[in-house]
């Protein structure tokens, strides 16, 4: 096993730096004495080496028998740790470290990627409806379904996608051991050995957290060609990936529905903001035709060059006490800044934000203030 895999699956090192290592050196052995000797060893490594008394062998060995053994507790069919700069899968996903761990197929289906998202949390009848839409979608259009592995539309999509043979990449916030809820696990398996794949950027025994929501979220926009947001609140974290794939130029497209019901609202600002309104079969299939359209790729930087006035929401309001005056702040870092606040909402919170000229989001996902 590769000394690096190992030292990824102690989570001593962010994942970005360690991809910077591997690239740059030759062993784990190399990399710790040039980070030692410009003094950017990071603090955790350290303390653990320090630990352990210095032996990297003991550590290198832990990781290893950390990783062997999560590896043999994943219960999905044709699981292995592959390297992301290697892997059609992983490499499309834009994995920030150098490893990620896949349950199923090496490489991208054929044919264009719909990423079909949405809420978590569905009304008994609302979600039948949107049951019965996702399937009569799915048994017109042709394509490779892109979605998270939780409850409510993920679920949906998962079904229909499996009961009309369509293949499937889920990409999971967290390691594999812990593949999704209880109940979306033998779908998940099913997936995995019917031609989709099952993908996570984690070690496989990582659980999941509120923060790898969100870049679980960047990584489904990535893989998509479109993100179609079937159903979704005014604070979902759909929105954050619908936002994601605005940034990435992808097409995004959002499902009406009643004025009066709670679980459009995050559709309908979608729309508003420039999102293709999709009502039937033929308008998703235009949509995987056509690619993101250049009046809604442009739309997030075109709405943020005019400031306005402060914003009235109260967590908007929280997110600019934080960012007024600031540089570039990181997703991961407002999360811990504002306790209380889920990804999901946080996500809305900055869309609605970006789209009132009030954020802008910049390369590296860093999220600044715009100047008043």
């Amino acid at each position: 096993m590769d000394d690096f895999a190992a030292l990824w699956a102690l989570e001593l090192v962010s994942p970005g730096e360690l991809r910077a290592w591997r690239r740059r050196c030759a062993s784990v052995e190399e990399a710790i004495a040039m980070a030692t000797e410009s003094g950017c060893l990071p603090g955790r490594l350290g303390r653990a080496l320090a630990v352990r008394g210095g032996c990297l062998d003991v550590l290198l060995g832990e990781g290893r028998q950390r990783l062997e053994a999560d590896l043999a507790r994943v219960s999905l069919p044709e699981v292995a740790l592959r390297d992301a700069e290697n892997d059609g899968v992983l490499e499309k996903a834009g994995m920030p470290g150098p490893f990620g761990v896949v349950a199923g197929v090496a490489e991208l289906p054929p044919g264009p990627r719909l990423a079909i998202v949405g809420t978590r949390h569905l009304p008994p009848g609302e979600a039948l409806r949107a049951r019965e839409w996702i399937d009569n979608l799915l048994s017109q259009v042709a394509c490779t379904v892109v979605s998270g592995g939780a409850y409510g539309i993920d679920s949906l999509a998962h079904q229909a996608a499996l009961a009309h043979g369509r293949p499937m990449i889920v990409v999971l916030a967290g390691g594999l051991v812990h593949a999704g809820p209880a109940g979306s696990r033998e779908a998940l398996f099913r997936i995995a050995g019917s031609g989709g794949a099952v993908l996570s950027a984690w070690p496989p025994g990582r659980a999941p957290m509120p923060a790898m929501f969100v870049e679980r979220n960047r990584h489904i926009a990535a893989l998509a060609d479109a993100v179609l947001v079937v159903r979704a609140p005014a604070r979902s974290g759909a929105l954050g990936t619908a936002r994601e794939a605005m940034r990435l130029r992808r097409a995004v497209a959002a499902v009406p529905g009643p004025l009066e019901a709670d679980c459009f609202r995050g559709c309908h600002a979608l729309i508003r903001s420039g999102a293709t309104l999709v009502e039937s079969a033929r308008h998703v299939r235009d949509l995987l035709g056509s690619g993101a359209d250049s009046t809604q790729s442009s739309l997030l930087p075109m709405m943020a060059r005019t400031a306005r006035q402060l914003p009235t929401d109260p967590v908007e309001r929280r997110l600019w006490a934080i960012l007024d005056g600031r540089g570039g702040v990181t997703l991961d870092a407002l999360l811990l800044e504002l306790p209380g606040i889920q990804p999901g909402g946080l996500h809305a919170a900055l869309l609605s934000m970006e789209l009132s000229g009030h954020v802008v989001m910049e390369p590296g996902g860093h999220v600044r203030a715009v100047e008043r």
